[in-house]
């Protein structure tokens, strides 16, 4: 799977954001018009940023018989930070991670 990043700009303080979303992804491995939904969320403006990502992801199409076919896909994206301090007294920066398995 090619997955395009988001232009998300996390807000101070949350260190942590999740977005799930359901849609069909056709026998070319593309997302379907239409087709996304939310399904859960902590974040609308984060949950935006991913649904605006959802028409430019690209999959392996699933198979049946030999065949490419259309499948319902469950997609959860994560974002977490850390927080860093770089001097004593200076506020402390939110930095993107890499996601954990199993969500915030």
């Amino acid at each position: 799977m090619r997955q395009p990043r988001t232009d998300f700009q996390p807000t101070p303080g949350q260190l942590c954001y999740e977005a799930d979303f359901e849609f069909v992804v056709d026998a070319n491995g593309k997302p379907e018009p239409g087709t996304s939904r939310l399904v859960r969320t902590n974040s609308r403006e984060y949950s935006d940023a991913v649904a605006g990502i959802v028409p430019r992801l690209e999959f392996r199409p699933a198979t049946r018989d030999g065949s490419a076919v259309r499948q319902i896909v469950t997609y959860k994206q994560v974002l977490q930070g850390v927080t860093h301090s770089t001097s004593p007294g200076s506020v402390p920066a939110t930095v993107p991670v890499a996601p954990p398995s199993s969500g915030c």
